[in-house]
Order: C-alpha cells, then sequence, then structure tokens
C-alpha cells in the first residue's frame, strides 16, 4: 500500500498533535509579536565564529532591523 503521508508534519495522521507543532506554534507567536524580525538583514554572515561569546562551540549571527533600525535579533547555534 502505498501512502504519501508526512511523517514529519506537526500533525500526526489521526490528528494527534506532535511536539513539531507546539515547535511551530512558538515560532508563530514569536513572529505575530516581533514584526520587525521580518525587515532584518545578517550583518556578519563570514566571521560569526565566537563573535558574541567566548565559546567556539557556538556560531552567532546577527540580525538588524534595516527599516526601523531600531531591533535586533541574535540567532545562535552549535557548530
Amino acid at each position: 500500500i502505498y501512502t504519501s503521508y508526512d511523517y514529519g508534519a506537526a500533525i500526526a495522521e489521526d490528528r494527534t498533535l506532535r511536539e513539531k507543532y507546539y515547535e511551530l506554534k512558538l515560532q508563530a507567536n514569536f513572529l505575530a509579536v516581533s514584526p520587525a524580525y521580518l525587515t532584518t538583514r545578517p550583518q556578519n554572515i563570514y566571521n560569526t565564529l565566537s563573535s558574541f561569546t567566548g565559546n567556539s562551540a557556538l556560531k552567532t549571527t546577527q540580525l538588524l532591523d534595516v527599516v526601523g533600525n531600531q531591533t535586533g535579533f541574535y540567532i545562535v547555534r552549535q557548530v
């Protein structure tokens, strides 16, 4: 039997909510209350390793609002 069901979906085939649903909801709520995020641009794309932290296992990207010039965000991820 062939199925095209997406096993990585936020809502399971039996309509139960998976952990991914709550993560997507959290991201949507963040974007709803942070509209400046939609007008940001990365500022330090190439030299982001340990630029904002002393931990070499982290990579940080700075995002600045190019429209209002009042808001900044930092994306932190593991290397």
